[in-house]
C-alpha cells in the first residue's frame, strides 16, 4: 500500500476524485439533497490532501466553525 505523501498528482487527483463520486452517490442513495462537503485525506496531518464541490471561502469558513467547536469539544448527539 502507498501512502499518500508518496502518490504522484495524477494518482492523488484520480483517488480525491473517486472519494468525491462516492461521497455524492452516497447521499443519492439515502435521499439526500446535494450537500457541499470537503473531505480530508491524510497519514501525516501536517500534508493533507481534500477534495471539494464547494467554494474556498466557504470551505474555509465550515473548517473555522468545526474546529473552534472540536476544541471546545462540543458534540452534537443525534
Amino acid at each position: 500500500m502507498k501512502k499518500l505523501e508518496f502518490m504522484n498528482e495524477v494518482e492523488l487527483r484520480s483517488l480525491c476524485n473517486r472519494v468525491a463520486a462516492k461521497v455524492e452517490e452516497a447521499c443519492m442513495i439515502e435521499g439526500v439533497e446535494r450537500p457541499l462537503f470537503t473531505v480530508l485525506l491524510w497519514n501525516d496531518p501536517r500534508v493533507a490532501q481534500y477534495v471539494s464541490n464547494a467554494q474556498r471561502p466557504d470551505v474555509v469558513q465550515a473548517l473555522r466553525e468545526t474546529v473552534e467547536r472540536f476544541e471546545r469539544q462540543e458534540d452534537v448527539t443525534r
